[in-house]
């Protein structure tokens, strides 16, 4: 510690030494000083100033009862002010520091806080009976920084820390939980893969956009950067579904239905498959065939209704009748819909069946069927809006 005295008519440091030089100093010598003298009488690092100037050594009841102006030490280590003074470093091993108020004001500055073995050392910030801060090996665990638990870790806005402004901060939310926030301000976190000024980098994040009350995620980028691709890993579980990582159900990326569902969809390569506990539904091939499949009892279909895609309510679809050959039902194998186009071109053969007569078409139309003649022979009739039906040809 850096000592500084300023002598008066009174004696060593202004103070009055009833017994002269080498005389006993008594507590009234050292409560009398002027701050600098008593600083010369109490700090233990002055004792060659003590002995050059005739002061005898002072007991520990003396220094703690003289010691209390605004300048000094007592003998347990308490500093009671240190204005403009520099402590190089300070040894736990015998004594706490204790700081007072005016000591930031003052603008005392350390360099060093020593710990003896087996010990720890830390320095607290005291507030109305409570420790508002931490910082060293608090209790003689790691070292650490700690804060009560109303506190926060803030940044300010500008380079001074003790500025009134601060926008970001981090707080405890709750027993492990870590929480960000400032008001009704929208925060954000990122985690940058490169960063090299504010306006090029790389970085993922996760936060919020207070104007339109969304939380996004993913990846960005300005400047030179390069919005990187995400990969997902393990089993991600939201409140309707779950992402499945690859090799989880056909080697590929699914969302899963539920839980407990066996419902999935899934992305192969270049098939998105539709799946459940029985196999494969649906394929969606984007190679070359850019096809998209069904399994041999599955249906395209088409709702009743322009907002229902349900297939409880088709009541038209395309499905497979056997091996090579396909039907319009109304959902229901064997159930036949009509088909309506404008030429119907056959490379080979047109192919029918006997059926009753049908009801008469609208104005300007015809239907061609087939029905027996009432002896067993097959006919083909042409229908006309009249009711008026004419045989076209007759089995032989």
């Amino acid at each position: 510690m850096a000592v500084t005295t300023n002598p008066s008519t009174n004696g060593p440091g202004g103070a009055t030494n009833s017994g002269g030089p080498g005389g006993s100093v008594t507590s009234a010598d050292i409560t009398d000083a002027t701050p600098a003298g008593r600083q010369v009488l109490t700090a233990p690092d002055a004792a060659a100033q003590r002995t050059a100037m005739g002061a005898t050594a002072l007991t520990t009841a003396q220094t703690t009862a003289g010691a209390t102006g605004p300048v000094g030490q007592t003998a347990a280590g308490a500093l009671v002010s240190l204005t403009g003074t520099t402590i190089a470093t300070h040894n736990a091993a015998t004594s706490a520091l204790a700081i007072p108020g005016d000591f930031a004001a003052g603008g005392t500055t350390f360099s060093s806080i020593t710990a003896p073995s087996g010990s720890y050392a830390y320095v607290r910030v005291r507030a109305g009976g409570q420790n508002l801060v931490g910082i060293g090996s608090l209790n003689g665990s790691v070292p650490q920084v700690v804060v009560q638990s109303t506190g926060a870790y803030g940044w300010s806005t500008n380079a001074d820390a003790f500025s009134s402004v601060y926008d970001l901060m981090l707080q405890r939310g709750g027993p492990g939980i870590l929480a960000q926030r400032n008001g009704p301000a929208a925060q954000a976190l990122r985690i940058y893969n490169t960063w090299t000024d504010a306006s090029n980098g790389e970085w993922f994040q996760i936060g919020a956009q207070i104007t339109t009350d969304v939380f996004t995620i993913g990846p960005r980028a300005n400047g030179t950067g390069t919005v990187r691709p995400v990969t997902a890993v393990g089993a991600w579980t939201f409140a309707s579904g779950t992402l499945i990582s690859s090799g989880s159900v056909n080697g590929g990326f699914a969302i899963q239905g539920g839980a407990s569902s066996t419902s999935y969809v899934e992305a192969v390569g270049s098939t998105l498959l539709c799946t459940d506990g029985l196999g494969i539904r649906v394929s969606i091939n984007r190679s070359s065939t850019n096809s998209v499949g069904l399994t041999s009892t599955g249906l395209y279909g088409f709702g009743s209704t322009p907002n229902n895609s349900s297939p409880v309510s088709f009541d038209v679809a395309l499905g497979r009748s056997a091996a090579g050959v396909a039907e319009l039902n109304n959902g229901t194998p064997g159930q036949f819909r009509d088909l309506r186009l404008r030429n119907l071109i056959a490379s080979q053969y047109v192919e029918g069946a006997e059926m009753a007569a049908p009801a008469a078409p609208a104005s300007n139309g015809f239907r061609i069927y087939a029905e027996d003649n009432g002896s067993g022979k097959t006919r083909l009739m042409c229908l006309f809006a009249s009711g008026a039906a004419q045989q076209l040809a007759i089995e032989p």
